[in-house]
């Protein structure tokens, strides 16, 4: 196994809009094991997925298809940050969450800065920690928005240059009303390219300063404790 999730994740498509949404949490700490239950009572409506290890964290990530990790800040932070890493490599990222436990600022904010979304701390209450939960899950559907939106681009795109080879080739035997017709199709097939490339870049700049918001709010909180 890749321990960047490797190409495995890079290939991977990310959930389609049909599946419930799930959560992995990789917790090595036994103070934690109960968060996945502390969670679900106020959120019912996720599936939690849980692992008591890194790599295996990692493996589930890499064959699964979640919304969102929560993972502790030391574990987030072994092997080079790789549970990070293999979550950033996924077609469509998924956001990480860090729980901190030991008020340990330091590890903290260095997973934060090497692409952590938040974190939870250890001392909120279950509909506290919830709403961090609901911001990574926000973020992750606002990335799979742009992604779906990129996928249909590409096709546009692919679907334009046949049709473009097409009419060359066959331009001699059109009546001048196909042409037409041709054209006016080509025109409009155009004008959505352009739409869905506008839109993408609105939301790519939404997701951009959400995520930046949320993490330099964790890494203020991270550096009082």
């Amino acid at each position: 196994m890749d321990p960047m999730g490797g190409s495995l994740a890079a290939r991977q498509a990310p959930p389609s809009r049909g599946y419930d949404p799930s959560v992995l949490v990789v917790v090595s700490h036994p103070e934690l094991e109960a968060l996945p239950t502390t969670l679900r009572g106020v959120m019912p409506e996720l599936r939690f997925d849980v692992s008591a290890s890194r790599d295996d964290g990692l493996s589930k990530l890499e064959v699964g298809h979640y919304h969102s990790v929560i993972s502790d800040a030391r574990v987030a932070e072994a092997g080079e940050y790789s549970l990070i890493k293999c979550a950033q490599t996924l077609s469509c990222p998924v956001p990480i969450v860090v729980v901190e436990k030991n008020r340990d600022s330091a590890v903290l904010s260095r997973v934060l800065a090497h692409g952590a979304f938040d974190m939870i701390r250890y001392s909120l209450r279950g509909t506290e920690a919830a709403e961090v939960v609901r911001r990574a899950l926000w973020l992750y559907h606002l990335r799979l928005t742009i992604y779906n939106r990129r996928q249909r681009l590409e096709t546009l795109r692919r679907r334009h240059a046949e049709s473009s080879v097409k009419t060359a080739v066959h331009t001699i035997h059109l009546l001048q009303r196909t042409i037409q017709h041709i054209a006016e199709a080509d025109l409009l097939c155009e004008r959505t390219i352009q739409q869905i490339e506008s839109s993408i870049r609105v939301l790519q700049e939404i997701c951009d300063h959400f995520e930046s918001d949320a993490r330099e709010c964790a890494l203020r909180t991270a550096r009082l404790l």
